[in-house]
């Protein structure tokens, strides 16, 4: 009882720190745009719906863990080439990569990995891992987001499909 309480308040501490970076970029930006709205009206309401969307996305993550938690939660495969997929999730990240002044690269091994997945989850998974990987490299890196194909460890005694290896560094 004593571990699981722990686990909560360290959960609470780290969504609240994940919840008060994006509350407080929308709270300056809405000043600066209030103040000076010829300067900072475009990129201000960008950076403000940007970060309006983080927010909605962590909230979200946190309704779907307990979802998850109660069995509610079943994931919606579809079958397809995954790679186009990542391809474009990585494409809607080079704008923040730029505003940071990080580089981001995308690299498949292949051109097509058909396989089963559930692209609402692999838009949460990606999206969280290349967020953390620009907010936390310093300005002037590369980040890059490397994917290929690994055998499951069932793959060679029943045929199943081979898994997908996603590495992202900096």
């Amino acid at each position: 009882n004593k571990e699981l309480n722990s686990a909560k308040l360290q959960f609470f501490t780290n969504i609240s720190h994940e919840l008060r970076t994006p509350l407080t970029i929308i709270s300056g930006m809405a000043q600066k745009v209030n103040q000076d709205p010829e300067q900072w009206t475009t990129k201000g309401t960008k950076m403000i719906q940007r970060n309006a969307d983080e927010l909605l996305n962590l909230v979200n993550q946190i309704l779907d863990l307990r979802k998850l938690e109660s069995g509610k939660l079943a994931p919606k495969f579809i079958q397809g080439n995954i790679i186009p997929f990542l391809n474009y999730i990585s494409e809607s990240f080079q704008s923040l990569g730029s505003s940071n002044n990080i580089k981001l690269i995308f690299q498949a091994e292949k051109e097509a990995l058909v396989m089963d997945y559930d692209p609402e989850m692999i838009l949460r998974i990606v999206s969280n891992l290349l967020s953390n990987a620009i907010k936390y490299s310093e300005s002037g890196r590369t980040v890059q987001m490397q994917v290929k194909k690994v055998p499951s460890p069932t793959e060679i005694a029943t045929k199943i499909p081979a898994c997908l290896s996603l590495v992202v560094k900096d």
